[in-house]
């Protein structure tokens, strides 16, 4: 009987070659399992088609990232020129009854003091507590899926033409270390989720390591020392947002605000009429056009008394189209 040494030997090789592999691979991926965490992505909500005068909600969603989240404390700019915040609601984290209940959801709005051009002047901060620890009732669940709408923050257009056919960015601020913030775990410990990189609504990387507060490009350097006992780590990655605004361009005639293609006639006077007495609630349909449409003398400021006088002398036929 004859053996083939070389060749047993060649098997026992690429067995021992495989087993090292292979226990490589394994001490690698555990490594990652016990050290490592899954980043995060937020992102707030880019909206397209909005009118001036209107009232709209932007989305702030966690769209990927670790299921057990215990809370988020995030801080949003707002240009208050071009958008005022009348509201925050919250995502379906917060319905009682429903499938989570979280237990705790607040916000805040408040001025931001700087000099810095590019920075809004407003801020709205919202909290979010899955479990206050207050009594009986506990939260059905604090595993949050992506894709999960945290809030919506409620605004107004203005009116200005100053903002026609203009993008109105709305971006993630930092007024100090504890700024957009999510207590968090996984398998192996709790930790404190703070910002590694921050993007534009363009998708531009606009992150920076060092700086001062408050600031559009994320926690600093210096935060990981100021959090030390938090077991703070560099895992969200924010996305910008904000609102484009249309162009209705210059309208060859006004006259029709309830745009039911007949040009002044009663409906427009009544609905002009009950803006004078509601505001700017009335206009349903097509805001921004709507209120365009009330700019009779074509000066660029719609809903004067001027514009309404214009307007009845034409419903009364006292007056031609222009």
């Amino acid at each position: 009987m004859c053996f083939d040494f070389m060749n047993m030997a060649g098997k026992r090789n690429f067995r021992a070659m495989a087993f090292i592999w292979a226990s490589a691979v394994f001490i690698l991926v555990s490594a990652a399992a016990t050290y490592g965490h899954e980043p995060f992505e937020m992102r707030i909500e880019d909206r397209h088609g909005g009118t001036q005068g209107s009232y709209d909600s932007i989305s702030v969603t966690k769209v990927s990232g670790p299921d057990d989240i215990y809370s988020f404390d995030l801080t949003v700019g707002v240009n208050a020129e071009a958008l005022t915040v009348y509201g925050v609601s919250p995502g379906e984290l917060f319905s009682m009854p429903g499938a989570y209940e979280w237990e705790y959801f607040n916000f805040r709005l408040h001025s931001i003091y700087h000099n810095d051009a590019s920075l809004p002047v407003q801020a709205v901060r919202v909290r979010g507590i899955s479990d206050l620890n207050d009594g009986a009732h506990q939260p059905v669940a604090t595993t949050v899926p992506d894709g999960t709408v945290l809030f919506y923050i409620n605004v107004q257009v203005t009116l200005s033409i100053d903002y026609e056919c203009l993008y109105v960015p709305v971006d993630f601020i930092w007024t100090d270390c504890r700024s957009n913030v999510i207590k968090a775990s996984d398998t192996a410990e709790e930790f404190l989720a703070i910002s590694d990189h921050i993007f534009d609504h363009l998708g531009n990387d606009i992150t920076s390591p060092t700086g001062t507060f408050p600031s559009a490009y994320g926690a600093f350097d210096e935060c990981l020392d100021s959090l030390s006992g938090s077991n703070p780590q560099r895992l969200i990655d924010f996305y910008g947002g904000g609102i484009d605004l249309v162009c209705w361009g210059k309208l060859l005639f006004s006259g029709d605000p309830n745009l039911n293609d007949m040009y002044y006639d009663i409906g427009d006077i009544i609905l002009f009429d009950n803006y004078f007495m509601y505001g700017m609630g009335v206009f349903t349909f097509v805001p921004g056009l709507q209120i365009e449409q009330t700019d009779m003398d074509n000066d660029g400021r719609p809903l004067t008394v001027k514009d309404y006088w214009l307007l009845m002398r034409h419903v009364e036929g006292i007056l031609t189209p222009f």
